[in-house]
């Protein structure tokens, strides 16, 4: 695992949660938009109150595409460009402007969110197909890539029954929120077991004795040396003993490379 790989997954629950943020604050901002907007919004001219929903939805989704690829950069191993990935999440958002410049109608606009909607989901299914197909040897990936690919294709098809005006804004909306705390719900807790689960794994790998073990678990959350101490009740020096026994054990020159450990199990 390089440095770059491995920095990543130590970033894994910030991006996780700009995502689910990114996610949420996109469907929230549809929900408006089908629901009606406030009485303040009135103060606007015609329809800018609308076209302001419309953009906020798209930059968001841009954001949440965004941050969905950088998690598949630890899950695949396919390091990216940050510059590239970037300048790719956000095609949708200059676009946009330049449908809003030339003032085309809100009609337009709004077709417009909803096709970048279906074909972004549609992109981030195969892209994480694509990905995880990538690590076929390993079949730990299988859970959470299913509740993943779930949950996307419910995005698409719900995005593309709204395009079709089969199904109404709020409704869609609305399955997808519950779709999308259910998801999250069901992801969070394969997580937490994924990562107990190969904490146990490293530990039997590298013989380490139980309170090397809990001490280990520390480092993956990035407690510091004072921390671990005063949770486990142990001095200092204690805790720097079992560290660099762990070191030895593992072959990890740094905490960092420790904490990596649970995850190429």
């Amino acid at each position: 695992m390089n440095n770059t790989r491995i920095h990543e997954t130590k970033r894994l629950p910030t991006l996780a949660l700009l995502f689910f943020t990114s996610v949420l604050l996109y469907l929230l901002s549809g929900l408006l938009y089908s629901w009606g907007t406030p009485k303040w919004f009135d103060h606007f001219p015609g329809s800018s109150c609308y076209r302001f929903l419309l953009a906020v939805g798209v930059f968001f989704l841009c954001c949440a595409s965004f941050f969905a690829l950088r998690i598949t950069t630890p899950i695949s191993g396919i390091i990216g460009s940050y510059y590239m990935t970037f300048c790719l999440s956000f095609i949708p958002v200059p676009i946009f402007s330049f449908l809003v410049l030339f003032n085309n109608p809100i009609q337009i606009l709004q077709t417009f969110s909803m096709i970048t909607d279906v074909i972004i989901w549609i992109l981030g299914v195969i892209i994480l197909y694509t990905r995880l197909r990538r690590n076929t040897s390993d079949n730990k990936n299988t859970e959470a890539g299913r509740i993943w690919f779930c949950w996307a294709s419910l995005m698409v098809c719900t995005g593309t029954l709204y395009l079709l005006s089969i199904l109404s804004g709020t409704l869609s909306i609305s399955i997808r929120l519950l779709t999308f705390i259910v998801g999250s719900f069901f992801t969070g807790i394969w997580f937490l077991s994924r990562k107990k689960e190969d904490l146990h794994e490293a530990a039997a790998r590298y013989n380490l004795s139980p309170r090397e073990k809990e001490v280990l678990e520390l480092l993956v959350e990035g407690k510091t040396n004072i921390e671990i101490a005063d949770l486990l009740f142990i001095s200092l020096s204690t805790v720097k003993t079992h560290i660099r026994t762990i070191f030895e054990k593992t072959g990890a020159k740094n905490r960092l490379e420790a904490a990596s450990l649970c995850r190429k199990s």
